[in-house]
């Protein structure tokens, strides 16, 4: 992506769900190539358990590694996770403020519906508004279709701007 490049992000993040592995075995595989790795417990606050992991491990590579029924946090310094058959979701974060908000967009429903709902809701308005106008003329909708992808890349680059994070 363009934007990765030119932004320069902190960290890398990448959510990992694993279909086939079990999770003591990629759990025990991080561990041993230098990673920290954190299960997170439903229980606890998710505000805390991510301000505990951030605190006690380093590097620019943070993966959330999401299991049937088991959640875990996994950050180290160099690339651990190579392209796999799993579905995996990559994002970039800012700083260490954005990397917490998207850990806890991660981990927490309520967190989710709270940053995604008012973008959602906005985006759909636009989203209206733009089909009024282009009901009206042909031309125009057929140049926006065309560069939809520009748009695509303006949208990250405003949630990489205001939320700290965005998709890579």
């Amino acid at each position: 992506m363009i934007l990765t490049k030119l932004l320069d992000p902190k960290f890398r993040v990448t959510v990992v769900k694993p279909r086939k592995s079990k999770p003591e075995d990629i759990v025990e595989a991080l561990r041993v190539r230098g990673a920290h790795v954190h299960r997170f417990e439903k229980e606890t606050d998710p505000e805390l358990v991510i301000d505990a992991f951030m605190a006690s491990s380093y590097g620019e590579y943070v993966y959330v590694l999401k299991f049937k029924g088991q959640t875990y946090l996994a950050r180290g310094p160099k690339k651990l996770i190579k392209k796999s058959s799993a579905p995996t979701h990559s994002y970039i974060a800012r700083d260490e403020r954005g990397l917490e908000k998207l850990l806890l967009r991660e981990l927490s429903l309520k967190s989710r519906l709270r940053v995604d709902l008012p973008t959602l809701l906005l985006w759909m308005a636009i989203g209206v508004l733009i089909l009024q106008w282009l009901r009206q003329n042909f031309i125009a909708s057929f140049i926006l279709t065309l560069f939809g992808f520009l748009i695509s890349d303006l949208l990250n680059l405003v949630n990489y701007i205001v939320l700290g994070y965005c998709d890579e």
